[in-house]
């Protein structure tokens, strides 16, 4: 299913994976000075650094006798120019963190589900593939490039973002972003919008009560797949874009004039859709779908009555389906009965 969808976004993949190709470990994606690739580990970080430009090949496992982490690692790189594989942290000596700091190339990371330790991945632009399994805190900030990411959840909840105010997550995935690590890899932080016009897939594998963000800056087509945890999608951009997430408290943000399809579960829920495309929102849960534009807006709301719904400024064919309970609103003027209102056919059941 996800081979099909990779081409469905992206086309026929020439990479092949039966030989490792490398994997970009990043600083700054803005620095013009050279940093020497490297492999570190002090005071329980793992720290991975490569050049410029290089693709990257960079796989993690548990090593020792627990499968978290705590009891070592095993790094599988060509980072620094030869493959090698070695061995670090112990139970005496774990390893806390792991940063990842992979600039531009076409990049392929594979960390196991390590829930001892905190993973910071930080790509530059190009085209990268990136699997993270849980752990205590993911972070993955990766610049423009068709982007592959299947992320784990995080029981920690480290991760925010300004735009989407008081909300933090465990797991957290930045697209379009320089990126900077800090504090030896045990921080990471933006450092300005770069953009991605290109289509990205994004997957959070997050379990129930657990956090996971999404943030794309970019026009590009992009899909976002959450699982049974709460899942917080920002995009700033006029691509068209699939926001599906699942039974958790989910927060959707599009801010764009593409034709964007939101589909939320039943949990509580809130969807803001601002920009003139054709937008097609439908959640069974409670909570409030807003859509401001002058597209042909629809949406269904399912049968629960703690729901309220807003559509101001739509077109021609637009469409609102909810209970006769829930609060429904055309252009600021509350809907009590099945019609049409200022164009759009509301009908409450």
């Amino acid at each position: 299913m996800l081979a099909f969808v990779a081409q469905l976004f992206f086309g026929r993949q020439r990479r092949s994976l039966a030989a490792p190709r490398t994997v970009k470990l990043g600083l700054d994606a803005f620095e013009d000075r050279l940093v020497p690739s490297s492999v570190t580990f002090t005071n329980g970080v793992l720290y991975v650094q490569s050049d410029q430009t290089t693709d990257d090949f960079v796989r993690i496992t548990a090593a020792g006798a627990k499968s978290d982490g705590s009891t070592g690692v095993t790094l599988l790189t060509n980072v620094t120019g030869t493959w090698t594989t070695q061995t670090f942290g112990s139970a005496s000596a774990p390893v806390t963190n792991i940063a990842l700091d992979l600039k531009d190339g076409n990049d392929v990371v594979d960390v196991a589900a390590l829930k001892a330790a905190t993973v910071f991945v930080g790509e530059g632009n190009g085209n990268d593939a990136v699997f993270l399994g849980a752990s205590k805190t993911n972070v993955l900030l990766t610049g423009s490039g068709r982007n592959f990411a299947v992320v784990g959840g995080g029981s920690v909840n480290a991760a925010g973002d300004n735009s989407l105010p008081g909300y933090s997550a465990g797991s957290a995935v930045f697209v379009g972003w320089g990126y900077q690590f800090t504090n030896g890899g045990t921080g990471i932080y933006t450092t300005g919008r770069v953009g991605n016009g290109a289509n990205n897939l994004i997957f959070t594998d997050t379990p129930k009560g657990e956090n996971a963000l999404v943030d794309i800056d970019g026009s590009g087509n992009n899909l976002i797949a959450g699982a049974s945890g709460n899942t917080a999608v920002y995009i700033q951009g006029n691509g068209n874009n699939w926001v599906l997430t699942g039974g958790g408290n989910d927060w959707v943000v599009i801010n764009g004039g593409g034709n964007n399809t939101v589909s939320a579960g039943s949990g509580a829920n809130t969807v803001n859709i601002s920009g003139n495309g054709n937008n097609s929102v439908s959640a069974d849960g409670t909570g409030s779908i807003t859509v401001a534009g002058t597209g042909k807006n629809t949406v269904r709301a399912g049968k629960n009555a703690s729901t309220t719904v807003s559509l101001s400024g739509a077109g021609a064919g637009s469409s609102i389906s909810a209970s006769h309970l829930a609060s429904v609103f055309v252009d600021g003027t509350q809907v009590t009965a099945s019609g049409t209102v200022d164009g759009v056919k509301v009908k409450l059941v």
